[in-house]
């Protein structure tokens, strides 16, 4: 498990870039703990330790482990929407510009695990103030993936902002409705196989992903 970096001196902190500093410090050491140990033995005491700070100051910064996964969530459709930008230029086609979609989001695993429970569990344990805070901040990135695609398909801002919810929409469904085998398909007869094949979250994204966008661009 790799080390996250001790931080010292944090009853020093003062100023508001101080603070920014060392909330950005524990939440550089919550991605690290989320990669380790998944997002049900997430835990603000391990966290704590992580850091190298007593437990009672880490609520400081965070009144819960939500706010923290909140925090890092934000983080994670940032960095999400700047590969996916940067990996669709433009003159970018539909089924290059979904593959891309679906692999940035895929290569992300904190992202879509994070994304995965934004509604049914971070979002029920945090401030008010916080919530508005999430919403406007994915408001704001998917504004901004949406002038990407509205330029790259010739579509209304309306209509690009509908093909991305709706295609974040499909990418939580078929990543979470397909599941590693814990099987080789090699041994599997060919019906069970063909069904395998029918299920793969990748093709069944593009798939839907393209009659979508071609609906829209008609």
């Amino acid at each position: 498990m790799a080390q996250a970096t001790k931080i010292t001196d944090f009853q020093r902190a003062r100023s508001d870039d101080q603070k920014a500093r060392r909330r950005q410090a524990i939440v550089t050491a919550a991605r690290q703990h989320l990669a380790d140990v998944g997002f049900e033995s997430f835990s603000m005491g391990t966290l704590a330790k992580a850091v190298g700070i007593a437990r009672g100051t880490l609520y400081l910064y965070f009144e819960t482990r939500e706010e923290v996964l909140l925090a890092l969530y934000v983080e994670e459709i940032q960095l999400w929407v700047d590969a996916v930008i940067d990996a669709t230029p433009a003159g970018t086609g539909a089924e290059p510009f979904l593959a891309a979609f679906f692999r940035t989001a895929t290569d992300a695993p904190l992202y879509l695990q994070l994304a995965a429970r934004a509604g049914s569990v971070i979002e029920q344990n945090i401030s008010l103030q916080r919530l508005i805070d999430l919403k406007m901040a994915a408001r704001d990135l998917a504004f901004r993936v949406g002038e990407h695609v509205a330029t790259l398909f010739e579509l209304t801002p309306e209509q690009a902002i509908g093909v991305v919810t709706s295609l974040l929409s499909l990418l939580l469904g078929v990543s979470q409705m397909t599941h590693p085998l814990p099987v080789e398909q090699g041994a599997l007869p060919p019906q069970v196989q063909e069904l395998v094949q029918m299920m793969d979250a990748e093709r069944l994204f593009l798939d839907a992903g393209l009659w979508m966008l071609n609906g829209v661009r008609r």
